[in-house]
C-alpha cells in the first residue's frame, strides 16, 4: 500500500468534521460532497440552510451526506456563543460575536473553537477574515 493510500485509510478511520462557510461554492461543494460520500471526512455546511438545500438539490447530490447548520437558527448559535465566552482567555464577548456570526466564516470558526468541527476549510473568497480564524484558533489551543 502506498503512501496515498495510507493517508486515505486513516482518514476513512476516523473521518474529521470540516466546516465549509462557502457552503454554496461551487467547488466547495464539489469537494466536501466528494470526500464525504467516499467516507475521509464529516462534512458541516455552514450557511443558509434554505440556499444550501436549493444548490445541493440543484447540482444533484444527495443531502444524507451533509451536515448541514443554519447560521440563522438562533437556540444552536445562542449554544455555541455561550460556550466561546466561556472558554479562557476569549477577546470577544457576547454582543460582539453575535454580530460576527452573521457571517458563516465567522460562525464556523467558533464551531470550532468549541469543538463542533475538527477544522473549518474556507478559499480565497474569505481570505480576510482569515486573521480572524487566526486568532481564534490560537486561543482554542491555548484553552486546551
Amino acid at each position: 500500500m502506498g503512501l496515498l493510500e495510507q493517508i486515505y485509510e486513516k482518514a476513512k478511520e476516523n473521518p474529521q468534521r470540516i466546516a465549509f462557510p462557502e457552503a454554496v461554492n461551487e467547488k466547495m461543494m464539489q469537494a466536501a460532497y466528494e470526500t464525504g460520500k467516499e467516507g475521509y471526512i464529516i462534512p458541516v455546511l455552514v450557511g443558509n440552510a434554505d440556499e444550501i438545500r436549493e444548490a445541493l438539490s440543484a447540482r444533484g447530490y444527495e443531502e444524507d451526506i451533509f451536515t448541514i447548520v443554519d447560521i440563522r437558527e438562533e437556540i444552536y448559535k445562542k449554544k455555541l456563543i455561550d460556550r466561546y465566552v466561556a472558554l479562557p482567555h476569549t477577546l470577544l464577548k457576547e454582543k460582539a460575536l453575535n454580530r460576527r456570526m452573521q457571517n458563516p466564516l465567522y460562525y464556523a470558526m467558533v464551531m470550532e473553537a468549541v469543538g463542533e468541527a475538527d477544522v473549518t476549510f474556507a478559499g480565497r473568497r474569505m481570505l480576510r477574515p482569515y486573521y480572524f480564524a487566526h486568532w481564534m484558533n490560537s486561543r482554542r489551543r491555548d484553552a486546551l
